[in-house]
């Protein structure tokens, strides 16, 4: 499945704390009395109605996203217990992350963030280069959250990793940012003189997704009934559109027979799953006439192949035509690497520039879309 690659938008625990409005406090003097170890909480998980990171980097509101008809699961895993005066001991199989032991209020996300995804990969590991998947952990508790809202009860006091699943739609992906959260936690605020310091055994976790979309495959066939061999090679154009989200998709393609027959153009990967694409035949050959109408619409659909079907049949004209596609490859260039442009814009720095070759061909049959 091709799909745009997602990057870690969030500094993962700001997010949650700024969520949650809770603090995680290591020493009890913050707080009115110690953490009770052996009481039991709760966790009640909704998707907040703010605006999300959506495809292409966009900014997608609540209600756009529909995330209230998702079926979102997620896991919990108990990284750690915790102490009466807040200090966290990892649990197997979580015991090499020793650093939790140190944490304090002074933490910074970027290393909550750090043991957030250290602690993912343990629980939920990625497959290795064989393609074998390690065991990872057993899950703590699993719930579903329906109508973007679940509860997670009678749950021990410690630091647990949140892990909402990934979730496929017919048109899109859902992904979340595991991070770490701590039950008791506690939403006392310094330069608040009316905050409360005491511990808070259930709490709320907020979940942030990102959405991208799934991308399917687009198969123009062109069929040429009769050739006329002295006019020489018959060229066909055809315009392709579609948007969607904001991504608009465009572009010009050929092909040219040289005898009667059958031949397609594919652009696979590059344009949104449930966008209504238009293929529109802009130039049918000199001496050639459309048997079957020159425009054609179809929905993609994600991970598959929609074809378009287009004839066309001699018209006993006699004036011959043909195409040239202009076929762009990009090319890295080390050269320029760490010299600056000097306008300030588009400063290659220690990268690669890419210098970008014309290739002509004689028509589009053997693009697939890949860049």
């Amino acid at each position: 499945m091709k799909k745009a690659k997602i990057k870690n938008r969030w500094a993962a625990l700001t997010v949650v704390l700024a969520l949650l409005g809770l603090t995680v406090r290591m020493d009890v003097a913050y707080g009115a009395i110690g953490i009770e170890t052996d009481k039991k909480g709760s966790m009640e998980f909704e998707v907040s109605a703010e605006t999300y990171t959506g495809p292409e980097g966009s900014e997608v509101d609540y209600e756009t996203l529909n995330l209230g008809s998702l079926a979102i699961p997620v896991k919990l895993y108990r990284v750690a217990s915790v102490n009466v005066s807040g200090k966290y001991t990892a649990l197997p199989p979580y015991t090499s992350l020793t650093g939790l032991g140190s944490v304090d209020a002074g933490t910074n996300a970027g290393t909550w963030a750090s043991f957030a995804d250290a602690a993912h990969a343990i629980a939920e590991p990625l497959p290795d280069a064989e393609g074998n998947t390690p065991e990872g952990d057993k899950p703590y508790k699993e719930l579903t959250l329906e109508n973007a809202h679940g509860r997670a009860e009678n749950l021990e006091t410690g630091l647990y990793l949140v892990s909402a699943q990934e979730v496929v739609t017919a048109e899109y992906i859902y992904s979340f940012q595991p991070y770490l959260v701590s039950l008791p936690g506690n939403a006392y605020d310094a330069s608040d003189p009316d905050s409360s310091d005491d511990w808070l055994y259930d709490v709320t976790v907020g979940l942030k997704p990102s959405r991208e979309n799934r991308y399917g495959d687009l198969e123009i066939r062109k069929t040429l009934d009769t050739y006329n061999a002295t006019l020489g090679g018959a060229a066909f154009i055809f315009e392709i559109s579609a948007e969607k989200d904001g991504i608009v998709y465009n572009d010009v393609v050929s092909v040219v027979f040289d005898g009667a027959g059958t031949k397609s153009v594919k652009i696979e990967g590059r344009i949104p799953a449930g966008a209504l694409v238009t293929v529109k035949e802009i130039y049918s050959g000199a001496s050639y006439e459309a048997v079957a109408g020159t425009e054609k619409s179809e929905t993609i659909i994600a991970d598959q192949l929609v074809s378009v079907a287009f004839r066309n049949d001699y018209d006993e004209r006699l004036n011959g035509g043909t195409s040239i596609v202009n076929h762009f490859e990009a090319d890295k260039d080390d050269s320029q690497a760490d010299q600056g442009t000097g306008s300030g814009q588009n400063t290659p720095g220690a990268e690669s520039r890419e210098i970008w070759n014309v290739v002509q061909q004689k028509d589009s049959t053997g693009q697939t879309g890949e860049e």
